[in-house]
């Protein structure tokens, strides 16, 4: 018989409640299948894309809700089981390395604790969701736990969006001719993950010498979690992005590891492939998707995605001035914003290095095809401090020019994504080996941000917006981030601020006896 699970707060303790949410996002799925050769295809061309349909008479919808009125929108969790498999192997000491698997657990447990809050304030029946092995398990009716069995396998190297972004950008980059033998980088990322095992027992580094070494490592089951990561965020654009869909029109993607920080063909930072510019050229190939603002939150500045933003829009100006006599029925290009939060005295910057902290500090509103916007993170004093001078007059600023970009450049509600590259690791609850220079956030900024850009995706994007985890090392961080971003994702701004006790450290303790987790 199918295990079904009550979730309803009327007749269950709110520990019940967390135990059967945090049963249905830890739910062991089917593992993926062994690694395997294929034979690469050729690079896409963004320019043979067919001709969009022309754009209709631009729509605006209301703002959120009344304060502290749940909104109305039903969010899709996506999760990504086989990214576990990316381990450190190199010595059978890992204590020092903070990009882990139990990152994910961490996050669920945040997730999990959300759904269970959320049901004291959002009303609605539980629904039975089912599981692989005819199993199911019961979830809040106002969320959809997405199976990953229903995602579609992926090969990187035969992957439209992730060829684009990780060989055609890096080999238009490098100049390379197009019957180059030089490998592209997907195939030597393939090749290097294949020989890891033998490198590592032979006391070698599984990491090419001219690759960072200290914040990259690899192991036989890397590729298993790469591709799972990329179909995961795929996915959650198909559900997403669907012109006709009737679902969700929010999505939060638990990936690992993350992906801001590896340009085309440069991983660094603990990333190898950039997860969300992937997902935002997959939107544009395969739903007409022609206006993506991505919003990064992480404590590090995205190097990497603020680099293929660039290139991408680079060649979209560059598209655009040589078909302004092509008339009307010109294919429109993609168009990135990109905007990013982060600490200027942390990596990539925590050098001083003049190119990566002017590019961290770049600030370029439609010169050039150019839409990008860097803020540096500052101390507060207290959380009056924050919400009275630093959000408002600062941090929110994030969101302001992105609305000015979607608002500039045209764009049509229908055919325009926002991302959140979402990293958790400004939290204040975070390791104080990440926190050292005290340019951090308070949990309730993620509830906060959250509903800001649902705000935000209601005017701009038909509602629109998808999260991918990035950053956020200690549990506690994870945890509290997660639980108030998921949060934030149903409650308006005021909402959001009246919650806050649901994450003060009292109530993360307590998870931390019952569950264990929570460090």
């Amino acid at each position: 018989m199918d295990r079904l699970i009550p979730v309803d707060v009327r007749e269950t303790s709110i520990d019940r409640t967390l135990s059967a949410a945090l049963d249905a996002l830890t739910i062991s799925h089917v593992s993926p299948g062994p690694f395997t050769e294929a034979t690469p295809a050729e690079d896409p061309d963004l320019s043979h894309l067919p001709p969009l349909p022309p754009s209709p008479e631009k729509s605006r919808t209301s703002a959120s809700p009344p304060a502290a009125q749940p909104s109305k929108a039903q969010v899709a969790l996506f999760s990504a089981p086989a990214c576990s498999l990316h381990t450190y192997i190199r010595t059978s000491n890992s204590s020092t390395i903070v990009e882990r698997p139990q990152r994910l657990r961490a996050v669920a447990v945040g997730l999990a604790c959300a759904l269970a809050r959320l049901e004291e304030v959002i009303s609605g029946a539980s629904t039975p969701v089912a599981g692989p092995s005819n199993s199911s398990v019961s979830v809040p009716d106002f969320i959809q736990l997405v199976d990953p069995a229903t995602y579609s396998d992926i090969d990187i190297r035969t992957h439209e969006a992730t060829a684009y972004v990780h060989n055609t950008l890096a080999a238009l980059e490098d100049e390379r001719t197009p019957d180059s033998v030089e490998k592209v980088y997907i195939d030597r990322l393939y090749d290097i993950v294949g020989a890891c095992l033998d490198k590592v027992s032979l006391r070698e580094s599984e990491i090419p010498a001219e690759w960072p070494q200290g914040d990259l490592y690899l192991s036989p089951g890397s590729m298993a979690a790469f591709q799972s990561s990329i179909a995961t965020v795929c996915a959650a654009v198909d559900t997403i992005a669907a012109p006709l869909s009737t679902g969700p029109k929010l999505a939060f993607a638990s990936v690992r590891p993350p992906g801001h920080h590896c340009s085309s063909a440069q991983p660094s930072g603990f990333c190898f492939l950039n997860n969300v510019a992937i997902g935002a050229v997959h939107a544009h190939l395969h739903h007409s998707i022609t206006h993506v603002a991505i919003l990064d939150i992480d404590l590090h500045h995205g190097n990497g995605t603020q680099a293929i933003a660039w290139a991408i829009n680079a060649e979209t100006n560059k598209r655009a001035e040589s078909e302004e006599q092509a008339g009307p029925d010109a294919k429109p290009g993609l168009q990135i914003y990109y905007g990013s939060i982060h600490d200027i005295l942390s990596y990539p910057c925590e050098t001083g290095d003049l190119a990566l902290t002017q590019a961290a500090s770049i600030s370029i509103h439609g010169a050039h095809g150019q839409h990008i916007e860097n803020i540096h993170l500052e101390p507060y004093m207290s959380d009056t401090d924050f919400w009275g001078r630093l959000y408002p007059e600062k941090y929110s600023q994030l969101l302001k020019k992105a609305d000015d970009f979607f608002q500039t450049t045209g764009a049509d509600p229908e055919k325009s994504l926002i991302f959140v590259s979402c990293g958790f690791d400004a939290c204040s609850h975070e390791l104080a080996s990440m926190s050292r220079h005290k340019r951090n956030v308070p949990p309730t900024f993620y509830g906060r941000f959250a509903a800001d850009a649902h705000t935000l995706a209601e005017r701009r994007t038909k509602g629109k917006a998808i999260t991918v985890l990035e950053g956020g090392y200690g549990d506690r961080a994870l945890q509290s981030g997660a639980m108030a971003y998921l949060t934030g994702m149903f409650l308006t701004a005021e909402g959001v601020m009246h919650t806050e006790p649901w994450w003060s450290v009292e109530e993360l303790m307590k998870v931390r006896i019952f569950y264990g987790f929570g460090t």
